[in-house]
């Protein structure tokens, strides 16, 4: 299926204290080329140090928790951002998440954002590989998939050529804010 054709939002009323919000869009598959820079992107997104982290919870006090998520698939996967706040700061977080993704999508990411979304990707990666089991699972896992029992070393260098223009690209083909699905779960009153 591809993206929705319009802006779907879904809500709904949970015994719960926060509002949760989760705003995504059609992503890609594990093998597609666009998976690398859509990483990066979501490593510049999200974090203690990422944009929505540093804009949406310490500049303007909108968020308790905010992350942004890229899930790839043998199928197209999902990228979006989830953003859980106070029940009466619903519509300044929906605005405030709008304008960080309108902002990835029209300027291209500074080398200092891309160079440490890189070390963090291709770190995290790594460490992840320290142990023979773990070794044994990626591999497994991607010859799988199809991606090679060698694709450990094609990750890091994937990860390592992308450009802030593949990002913008990139934001440009995936982040539609004027088509994507929006669920939005509040206290119930």
């Amino acid at each position: 299926e591809g993206p929705a054709s319009n802006i779907r939002i879904k809500e709904a009323n949970k015994e719960k204290n926060q509002a949760h919000i989760v705003l995504g869009f059609l992503g890609t598959s594990l093998a597609n080329q666009d998976r690398y820079p859509l990483e990066v992107l979501n490593a510049i997104l999200s974090g203690q140090g990422g944009r929505l982290f540093m804009e949406l919870r310490d500049r303007q006090s909108l968020a308790y928790s905010v992350s942004s998520f890229s899930r790839e698939g043998l199928d197209k996967g999902s990228v979006g951002v989830y953003i859980g706040t106070s029940p009466d700061k619903v519509n300044k977080a929906i605005e405030g998440i709008k304008k960080e993704l309108a902002q990835v999508t029209v300027e291209p990411v500074s080398s200092e954002e891309l160079e440490r979304a890189k070390k963090y990707l291709v770190g995290t990666y790594e460490i992840g590989l320290q142990s023979n089991s773990s070794q044994a699972s990626d591999i497994s896992f991607n010859e799988r998939y199809a991606l090679g029992h060698d694709f450990y070393q094609k990750y890091v260098q994937e990860i390592h050529q992308v450009t802030a223009e593949d990002i913008l690209r990139i934001a440009q083909k995936y982040i539609l804010l004027n088509r994507y699905t929006m669920a939005i779960v509040r206290p119930k009153p």
